[in-house]
């Protein structure tokens, strides 16, 4: 199906998705208590243990299987909410602060993906 199909979605942009998560914010916390950066600050604090939980059970499943020992699963979708999770505080977080989290995004990617880590390792190498 072509994208320009109206049933199809069309991905938000990272500003279009600020945009929205800070409106909901608003319209879901008006009273402002849990519309502050540090109630943003705690569920993402919340959220990256609920990750860390998630990325255990992967690991100890990728273990166990090395060991040949009862191969365990990990639900993806599990995994994949808790990254969202965080995503969208942060995002919100952001909002909150005043921050452009896109421009932000934006910023520290050209610098990384301007980076030569594979010339950075030869450097590296000869110098051992």
């Amino acid at each position: 199906m072509p994208p320009h199909c109206p049933d199809e979605p069309q991905a938000l942009t990272l500003k279009e998705l600020q945009e929205r998560v800070k409106a909901w914010v608003d319209k879901n916390f008006s009273d402002g208590l849990e519309n502050r950066p540090e109630h943003q600050a705690l569920g993402m604090a919340e959220e990256y243990i609920e990750l860390g939980q998630v990325i255990g059970v992967v690991v100890r499943g990728a273990l166990k299987q090395a060991q040949g020992i009862r191969p365990e699963t990990w639900q993806r979708e599990v995994f994949e909410d808790a990254v969202a999770d965080i995503t969208i505080y942060l995002i919100a977080f952001c909002a909150c602060e005043g921050i452009d989290w896109a421009k932000a995004v934006e910023q520290v990617w050209e610098g990384v993906r301007n980076r030569d880590w594979l010339a950075y390792r030869r450097l590296e190498e000869q110098n051992l």
